[in-house]
């Protein structure tokens, strides 16, 4: 299969969301498929990530940033030209390919991505996909209730039916997209993905540090209250230390997390990594003592699943996470992680300070969590199960091409 996938997040070097498009095209491409990744936007944070190149192959993926550029210009009309010329680029290069294209998976919630590639779709016969990874505009601010609930509307029954399949990822997401969109969009449940082999390929002793990596957010990921479980568990565990490894979407986020680290008098046992690179991030996780993530109760937690968590448990670290949302479908308390409520914050310090004591537990979860890895989130075995739902649409529309053709026989 020729399968393009139209990314809008920087690429080679991004967040989750890139390392999962990422994952799942060299799962695809490892099976034998041929696919490329289209960047139409550049993006403002691209140079401090690294990404200079606009076209390449990163492990065996070829990408393209049909802009002409992978860093956001300063200039207002600079911006818009490149947006522009980036989207009609990448559908020209679609169109013009020399081999048919089999499917467009497109990741981006903007509407005139959607529109424009369902164009493409129809025009290169292909089937058309996208990702659906969290609460449609649970976070959407600066607007009114009332719009933000009419244009959600908008989107599920009008804007989403243009696909011909949607990739979830968790099953309340499964759950609310076939509740309400009524017309023929089929669904794969395609949970968190890991490359297990990556992280069981770095041997590093274990240090006395506790992990967590994320956008740095209290809303989604609990910071405050982590940094106050670390608190408590330093109090017992000698020269433990704190990574909170990513960067703040918002400063007052961590003007207010330092405030409380002086607060705590932990200043000197609390780490700000920022951005690290992957090898980085690979090696502070397996040597991590544990590793940490509190997502409180929102409609954002119910219906998300944190990439974090398989990277987590494919590091063979203990887990210390919440019973939230998808987490609760795979994760047993004292089996494969430890897990707290997601209102008690209490719970979370306790099972910490569990972790990070109890040796023969920390061991078993460590191992089991892992399995649980290898079983459910390996990329490879998921990747299959997106090429096999893509050719399952194909399949279907041949037959409905078949059947029609054999109608218009018949009346004739």
């Amino acid at each position: 299969m020729n399968i393009k996938i139209v990314l809008n997040q920087p690429y080679p070097k991004g967040m989750a969301s890139t390392h999962r498009v990422h994952l799942y095209a060299k799962g695809m491409a490892k099976l034998g498929h041929n696919v490329q990744i289209l960047v139409p936007i550049p993006h403002s944070f691209n140079e401090k990530l690294g990404n200079k190149s606009t076209s390449g192959s990163h492990e065996g993926i070829s990408y393209v940033y049909p802009s002409g550029t992978s860093v956001r210009s300063t200039s207002f009309i600079a911006r818009r030209l490149h947006d522009l010329l980036g989207v009609l680029n990448a559908g020209w290069s679609i169109i013009k390919s020399k081999e048919n294209t089999d499917a467009i998976i497109l990741v981006s919630v903007v509407s005139f991505h959607i529109i424009f590639f369902k164009i493409i779709s129809a025009l290169s016969g292909s089937v058309y996909l996208t990702e659906c990874n969290e609460y449609p505009f649970a976070f959407s601010s600066g607007k009114s209730l009332k719009t933000q609930k009419w244009y959600q509307k908008f989107y599920i029954n009008w804007i989403i039916p243009q696909f011909d399949g949607l990739i979830v990822i968790s099953n309340n997401l499964l759950n609310f997209y076939q509740e309400r969109i009524r017309n023929k969009v089929q669904y794969a449940l395609i949970p968190v993905l890991v490359d297990v082999a990556e992280f069981a390929s770095v041997n590093v002793d274990r240090k006395n540090i506790v992990a967590y990596a994320g956008n740095l957010s209290d809303d989604k990921d609990g910071l405050y209250t982590q940094i106050r479980a670390f608190a408590k568990a330093s109090q017992q565990i000698d020269d433990l230390e704190f990574y909170i490894i990513g960067n703040a979407q918002r400063p007052s986020t961590k003007e207010k997390a330092l405030e409380l680290i002086r607060e705590l008098g932990i200043e000197n046992k609390v780490k700000f990594t920022g951005f690290v690179s992957r090898k980085e991030l690979v090696e502070i996780f397996r040597s991590a003592s544990a590793l940490m993530l509190f997502k409180p109760n929102s409609i954002q937690a119910e219906y998300c699943f944190p990439s974090k968590i398989a990277e987590y448990l494919a590091a063979q670290s203990p887990v210390v996470t919440t019973s939230t949302g998808e987490l609760k479908n795979y994760l047993i308390h004292e089996q494969t992680a430890l897990l707290s409520a997601p209102e008690d914050q209490e719970g979370l310090a306790r099972n910490l300070i569990k972790a990070l004591s109890d040796s023969n537990l920390a061991e078993k979860i460590s191992q089991n969590g892992f399995e649980v890895a290898q079983k459910h989130f390996d990329y490879q075995a998921q990747s299959r199960e997106i090429i096999t739902f893509i050719s399952r649409i194909t399949n279907q529309d041949s037959q409905s091409i078949t059947k029609d053709k054999e109608l218009k026989t018949v009346s004739s």
